[in-house]
């Protein structure tokens, strides 16, 4: 048996075994987004795992097993392919289906990024879906906005109001780990934004009404800076106010290794992602079949891993301005 199939093995026993008993929802009475549902019962079953390195959390659209992509095989041939193949992400499934559907119906391989467009089927019209497993990505967040306020407190969340499958997922991961692991955090918030540009208006309006909150989830690094620029406006400090946010960019990682309001950043591999995606495109090419719904894992980012997650992340070293900060 290989080590990955015992993982997954291990990993479906696991999630059989755990319990699920009544929890209290400590997310009771907050006004979701109008696309939020309930998680599932097996995402609650993950939720509740306490190591996420190595489990799978996402499955795909239609249902997909995920499939690591560590576990793709390097093809030597690439170099020498001359390869017609689209590797894209779809930022509205619906309006874009019709132009990726002709580019697959003249011959064209694709890759999706992320998700896939409406009316087409993995093994048919495209190759395969290559994503960071988004359901974790959330479950990291929350793990590192808990462990910032020391598991006790009353928190918020800032998400993405538009209806995008990625960002849903984040959010439904976040709030399935609170709920299945942290019963001491409370979520007391979630207000929606539609612009990135408007962090700080949204933020400034939940810390309005809840001054004295511990720490809030603020989407990405944009929106996520605004609501550092909030928190100083009403007098918060990094002492008392933890920000945690996906992905990963100069801006956040500089104000964590400043001992700022970024405690935690639950980030995409890219470099990573960007190589499954070429593999999954060159298998395609050579008429090898590939699984229809490829995950990278997410990586938690904090102070004290913030050099090697940098070279992860970017595959170069700290820049010496944020290794000066973390010294001091």
């Amino acid at each position: 048996m290989s080590l990955h199939v015992l993982k997954k093995a291990l990993a479906t026993m696991v999630v059989a075994s755990l319990p699920m008993a009544a929890l209290a929802d400590n997310t009771e009475g907050v006004k979701h987004p109008l696309w939020y549902k309930e998680p599932s019962e097996k995402t609650m079953k993950l939720a509740a795992i306490d190591d996420l390195t190595d489990v799978v959390v996402s499955d795909g659209q239609r249902g997909e097993e995920g499939f690591p992509a560590s576990k793709i095989a390097d093809l030597e041939a690439i170099s020498v392919l001359k390869p017609d193949l689209l590797v894209s992400i779809p930022l509205n499934g619906k309006t874009t289906a019709s132009a990726y559907k002709r580019l697959a119906e003249a011959g064209t391989k694709v890759v999706f990024i992320d998700q896939a467009v409406e009316g087409m089927d993995p093994g048919k019209d495209y190759a395969a879906i290559i994503s960071s497993d988004n359901l974790a990505l959330g479950m990291y967040l929350a793990d590192l906005l808990a462990e910032s306020i020391d598991y006790k407190g009353n928190v918020a969340a800032l998400y993405f109001a538009n209806d995008f499958y990625v960002t849903n997922l984040r959010y439904e991961g976040f709030i399935a780990r609170l709920r299945a692991k942290y019963p001491d955090v409370k979520l007391v918030a979630a207000a929606g934004h539609d612009d990135p540009n408007k962090g700080q208006e949204v933020a400034q309006g939940v810390l309005a009404r809840y001054p004295d909150i511990d720490g809030m989830y603020a989407s990405w690094s944009i929106p996520a800076m605004g609501a550092v620029t909030a928190a100083n406006v009403n007098g918060r400090t990094p002492a008392d106010f933890k920000i945690v946010n996906e992905n990963f960019d100069q801006i956040v990682a500089l104000n964590m290794a400043q001992n700022g309001f970024i405690a935690g950043i639950s980030s995409q591999r890219p470099y990573d992602q960007g190589t499954a995606e070429a593999k999954i495109g060159a298998l395609t090419l050579i008429g090898e079949t590939v699984p229809p719904y490829v995950v990278v894992p997410p990586l938690a980012v904090k102070r004290a891993n913030l050099p090697q997650s940098y070279k992860t992340i970017y595959r170069i070293d700290l820049p010496q301005e944020m290794n000066s900060a973390l010294s001091q």
